[in-house]
């Protein structure tokens, strides 16, 4: 018998129940509130990328061969965009966003291939410039150096619901696993 063995034996049958009935309990858990925190991270991401999606199909046959906007008005509100040209300088932006590319030359090279999605900074801790970028090519032709078009969106408020959610499923977990734990030794 290993040592592991006979220290786990010394202990009594009561503790050996509730301790398995405790990781068991543990191990669902984890596994129910991963599963729903991808499902709600999915539905979040989906709305962001179709809206992005929408505007740059939107907004794409407004930018002139020189990378300006051919109608201002196409722009709503709020939503950021970048045109680049082939070598990832910037040629014309909206009035909120920034005048500094976004994506670097590498990520615009592939931008020409394939449209890009990135996002910039970090979930935790939470970035006040959150921002999730997609990138696609323009199909101006060669007669102006307008070869990529960027959108970006803010993604500070998904970013907020899954720190949120994910506080309270290890809160909502923890105080499960407590309560089963005492049941538990209490029944055995």
């Amino acid at each position: 018998m290993t040592t592991w063995r006979r220290r786990l034996s010394r202990l009594s049958l009561r503790f050996r129940l509730v301790a398995g009935f405790a990781v068991a309990m543990l191990v669902v858990l984890t596994a129910a509130g991963s599963f729903v925190y991808w499902r709600v991270q999915f539905a979040l991401d989906r709305a962001l990328n179709s809206e992005l999606l929408d505007t740059s199909t939107r907004l794409a046959t407004q930018v002139t061969p020189s990378g300006q906007l051919r109608d201002e008005s196409a722009l709503v509100s709020g939503q950021r965009f970048q045109v680049l040209d082939a070598q990832g300088h910037v040629l014309s932006h909206s009035p909120s966003g920034p005048d500094k590319a976004l994506l670097d030359p590498d990520t615009v090279k592939e931008a020409l291939v394939q449209p890009v999605r990135r996002d910039i900074g970090d979930l935790l801790p939470g970035d006040s410039r959150a921002l999730r970028v997609y990138a696609s090519r323009l199909t101006s032709g060669p007669t102006g150096p307008a070869a990529v078009l960027v959108l970006s969106a803010d993604r500070r408020q998904r970013d907020e619901a899954l720190r949120e959610l994910v506080g309270q499923l290890l809160l909502a977990g923890l105080a499960t696993l407590l309560v089963t734990a005492v049941v538990g030794e209490r029944l055995a």
